[in-house]
């Protein structure tokens, strides 16, 4: 499908993009508060993690959108590493080469976030009709998953900040630098004074 207007709808994208990512950074400085639910320990880590995914997977799709009315910003939740596989994207392509030069990990960790996006699981022919053994649940931000240390626990629980969310918001710092310094400027010029009216911590302690 070609979209209408694609340029007004990928400029959206972003925004709402960079509005997820400072819901991400306000849910990380929560970071003392521990919560109960029907008896169990969370923390907000969970949130931080999916409005990272989110902020990225959002940013992504308008960034190919901009450059192509064709692309369906409606597909899929893994923008980021679909375009770096079967579905090839030169703009993707040099973005990673900017990444590379901030941080040599942060392809791969921006990859692990979109890896937390919630997904059906994945079954063999032969169990298909099954049902669905538990221990299939990957870990995910939003949803129950399986832990092979205490069974199905939920992403509240299973997150935690000084490992998941902290990883999710340097990734997301590092994407969104990248996203700054590339081109087109129509459409990430913005990015970059949305960095500069909202900085990054370097501690990332509370960000």
């Amino acid at each position: 499908m070609n979209w209408q207007q694609h340029k007004t709808l990928a400029t959206a994208l972003r925004d709402q993009g960079l509005a997820d990512c400072l819901a991400a950074r306000a849910n990380l400085r929560a970071d003392g508060a521990v919560l109960q639910v029907c008896g169990r320990r969370i923390t907000q880590a969970h949130v931080v993690v999916a409005k990272c995914q989110q902020s990225i997977e959002k940013i992504v799709k308008g960034y190919l959108l901009w450059h192509s009315g064709a692309f369906d910003p409606t597909k899929g939740h893994t923008p980021f590493t679909r375009a770096l596989g079967n579905e090839k994207h030169p703009e993707i392509e040099r973005l990673c080469y900017s990444l590379n030069r901030i941080n040599a990990r942060v392809v791969n960790d921006i990859k692990w976030l979109e890896d937390l996006a919630p997904r059906r699981p994945t079954l063999a022919d032969d169990e298909k009709g099954s049902p669905v053994p538990l221990n299939r649940l990957s870990e995910n931000s939003e949803y129950a998953f399986w832990s092979p240390a205490t069974g199905v626990v939920i992403a509240a629980e299973g997150l935690t900040m000084r490992y998941h969310a902290i990883r999710a918001v340097k990734a997301l710092r590092a994407f969104l630098t990248a996203m700054a310094r590339s081109t087109p400027e129509a459409f990430t010029k913005d990015i970059g004074f949305f960095l500069e009216e909202h900085p990054f911590s370097t501690a990332l302690g509370g960000s």
